[in-house]
């Protein structure tokens, strides 16, 4: 299961999604506003909520907010809040 859902995010339509998304924020992530022109850091798009069957890039843009991808952890609890 987990490996098909990561062959989604190769997809040209999920490339089109995620980049429209940074566009919306300003190509910013919006919890620590650090940016990839700015600072080199790498940025994600993050689904605020999953919606089952749903591919990546057939969300409405506002169940989706950019992050780095350090935020991105954050958010999903893979590293502690605290750290920079």
């Amino acid at each position: 299961m987990k490996k098909e859902l990561l062959k989604k995010y190769k997809e040209k339509e999920w490339f089109k999604f995620r980049e429209k998304i940074f566009k919306l924020d300003n190509y910013a992530c919006v919890k620590c506003n650090r940016s990839r022109k700015k600072d080199d850091i790498i940025l994600q798009v993050h689904h605020k909520k999953y919606i089952k069957d749903k591919k990546p890039w057939e969300y409405d843009i506002n169940f989706c907010e950019t992050l780095c991808k350090c935020c991105h952890a954050k958010e999903h609890g893979k590293i502690n809040p605290n750290y920079p």
